[in-house]
């Protein structure tokens, strides 16, 4: 029962070390009157203290209670220890924000009327903001703050500088304003794109609308911040991204707070991850390759100091599509410490499976694929690897084995994403078709029937072989 209390968990958040700096604020904040309060502290420190230890050493006179928690003097204790703890936390925050002590500071030093020392600490608060390249919301957000303290400081010892001091924090506000409707707007458009609730689709449709007279606004598009921001709220809306975007981004991407950059990244990502019309294939995954060496670069796809797997995947993948293999190779060796330790090595095999596949070392990647994978969705892009390796060796028996195997495992298998099932199972079909289609109409066929369905991740191989046996039908050999 004493787990589930609110001061439990709070004592919970301090190790051993910081229990004696919470003990040490604790002394200097406790009245003499509030001895109990620390004697609890102490107590609490104990993780295999018990409540009834608690009452013994806190109440040595009075009976345990069946209820100690309904205990009106214990409960008073227990808040009020809870609630000191509580503003120690708060003051760890407020110290470690610079930003935040300079404006309490800069408030207390107005409410005493220190003037001089006031004008002084306003200058440098100031300086030290605008030395800083963040110049997003954040930086609009602390600029109107600390103007709407110099406000209270004119009124009460520059009069007549009120009326400068006070224009400045309204066309502040409005700044600050647009800057962080821009930024709702920009979280706003990606909900609208990945959200399936047509409900709440309408209701936020018109709180993710930008203000038409603020597009207008000349100023507002030479911002770089604001016109990144406008223009990858375009992007979520389905239009293409201007050329060079990538490159202002890139440029311009530490006027974003650090919290801010990934989620610029991770929407530019995004929107090159996703095939276009017209789109050239080759230069997509060149410009992929390159998007994904910045992001690990700048740990944009690290959790911590690990590097999240997929990410390592997907490189290898990019790699090998637009024909970097030595490059896919020094990855495969340089990212696998970044690895989680559980799944580095099967992620290994896998990625070095599909560079053999890649350079038609096709024994090679037999011997990667063939290993029994812990991750469901690795063992079924294995087992189908293994199928294509079949087909490129020529195997036609073991080919059509592996193909009722894996249709029997996904069958059977609970557990397996609906999306994957559908894709793996599609493309079993073909690959069934192509080894039975042998004249060129049938062959022609089934590439207009390959072509036309969207649910295959490995078409491009499908098609390549339909091609190739094409070619094969309509060479001099055969006629």
């Amino acid at each position: 029962m004493l787990e589930k209390r609110k001061l439990w968990k709070l004592m919970r958040l301090f190790d051993v070390k910081e229990q004696v700096k919470v003990g040490l604020w604790l002394k200097g904040e406790l009245g003499k009157n509030q001895e109990s309060t620390y004697q609890l502290f102490e107590l609490m420190c104990n993780k295999k203290v018990t409540i009834e230890q608690i009452w013994a050493s806190l109440y040595p006179k009075k009976a345990f209670p069946e209820k100690p928690f309904y205990d009106s003097g214990f409960r008073r204790l227990e808040h009020s220890l809870s609630s000191l703890l509580e503003v120690y936390l708060a003051f760890q925050a407020f110290r470690r924000d610079e930003e935040g002590v300079d404006l309490y500071l800069l408030r207390e030093l107005n409410n005493r009327d220190a003037k001089e020392l006031f004008a002084a600490k306003y200058k440098k608060a100031k300086k030290k903001l605008e030395d800083q390249p963040v110049r997003d919301e954040t930086y609009q957000r602390k600029l109107y703050r600390l103007l709407l303290e110099r406000v209270q400081f004119t009124v009460k010892f520059e009069p007549r500088d009120y009326k400068e001091a006070f224009l400045d924090i309204i066309r502040q506000f409005r700044t600050t304003h647009i800057y962080e409707r821009m930024r709702a707007a920009l979280n706003l458009d990606h909900y609208l794109t990945t959200s399936k609730n047509k409900k709440q689709i309408s209701d936020i449709q018109s709180l993710a609308e930008v203000p038409k007279d603020w597009l207008m606004d000349k100023n507002l598009k030479q911002n770089k911040v604001l016109n990144i921001y406008y223009q990858i709220s375009l992007m979520n809306r389905g239009k293409d991204l201007p050329v060079g975007f990538d490159r202002q981004i890139r440029d311009n991407i530490n006027l974003f707070h650090e919290n801010v950059r990934k989620d610029v990244y991770v929407m530019l990502l995004n929107y090159h991850g996703r095939p276009r019309m017209n789109e050239n294939e080759l230069e997509r995954y060149y410009k992929l390759v390159e998007l994904y060496e910045w992001g690990i670069g700048a740990k944009f796809l690290y959790i911590g100091d690990l590097l999240r797997e997929v990410v390592y995947r997907n490189l290898i993948y990019y790699c090998i599509m637009s024909g970097q293999l030595g490059l896919a190779r020094k990855y495969l060796e340089d990212l696998k410490k970044d690895l989680s330790l559980d799944i580095r090595e099967e992620a290994y095999i896998f990625s070095l499976g599909r560079i053999l596949m890649a350079e038609e070392n096709y024994s090679d990647a037999k011997v990667c694929f063939q290993k029994k994978f812990s991750r469901l969705d690795w063992e079924i892009r294995a087992r189908k690897y293994l199928i294509q390796i079949r087909y490129e060796k020529g195997e036609r028996d073991e080919l059509e084995n592996e193909i009722r195997a894996l249709n029997l495992f996904l069958g059977r298998k609970e557990g397996i994403h609906p999306k994957l099932q559908l894709n793996i199972e599609t493309e079993l079909k073909m690959i069934h078709k192509l080894i039975r289609s042998f004249k060129t109409k049938e062959l022609l066929r089934l590439k207009t029937e390959v072509n036309e369905d969207n649910l295959m991740s490995d078409k491009k191989w499908i098609l390549n072989k339909i091609d190739a046996k094409i070619r094969l039908q309509k060479s001099s050999i055969l006629d």
